[in-house]
């Protein structure tokens, strides 16, 4: 029975952090989708800009002609500020939605513009400009730090592959973990430190990025 009970809660432990590990997934695949748009969409606001039209409606046009999911939040902070927010309110509750440095750019430039005035068309075009430059290193530093997140990747994945491959070819060397109680202690400190080392090698991997 007690083996029965630590199997559930440790399939619940891990089952558990699934939810947040995909919702993390997405919030990045989203992000680098808003930041791949936006050098077109600073170009594309910078272009109306100059043609005569107001920031509000630049960012309208922009939201129209610019699929989700940047098109979705521009056409949304226009709505927000149409319906009586201010401009720079909409703007800081897209930032608070998009987890983009690049938006927190484009954000701030637009609030200093407000403030104290200048050439925004210019400044959205510089904006772009840097942003697909920034892309563009940052493509580089993929391809030269792909062994290294491989590596990473299969040195996370190894040892759970490892229990997998001994639990079916020898179940009961791999039962003593849950049966015996320094196998118990021996199991949460293994797993403890295999999430510290995952963690430290994740972090070692964000960093190294532009």
């Amino acid at each position: 029975m007690t083996l029965i009970y630590d199997t559930v809660v440790l399939i619940a432990l891990v089952a558990g952090t699934i939810p947040f590990f995909f919702l993390s997934i997405k919030k990045k695949q989203r992000t680098s989708l808003v930041e791949r748009q936006m050098p077109d969409v600073m170009e594309l606001l910078a272009r109306s800009l100059r043609a005569g039209h107001t920031l509000p409606s630049a960012m309208e046009l922009a939201g129209k002609e610019t699929p989700d999911p940047l098109g979705t939040e521009l056409r949304t902070a226009y709505e927000e500020q149409r319906l009586g927010l201010s401009l720079s309110e909409a703007l800081r509750h897209v930032v608070d939605r998009v987890a983009s440095r690049d938006f927190r750019y484009f954000v701030t430039a637009v609030l200093i513009q407000t403030e104290t005035g200048g050439n925004l068309a210019e400044i959205m075009e510089k904006i772009g400009y840097l942003i697909r430059d920034r892309l563009r290193v940052k493509a580089k530093i993929r391809g030269l730090t792909a062994e290294g997140r491989l590596s990473a990747l299969i040195l996370g994945i190894l040892p759970f592959a490892m229990f997998v491959i001994l639990y079916f070819l020898h179940k009961k060397y791999v039962m003593t973990l849950f049966v015996d109680p320094w196998g118990k202690k021996l199991l949460v400190v293994g797993l403890i430190a295999m999430t510290l080392g995952i963690l430290s090698m994740r972090k070692i991997i964000n960093n190294i990025r532009v």
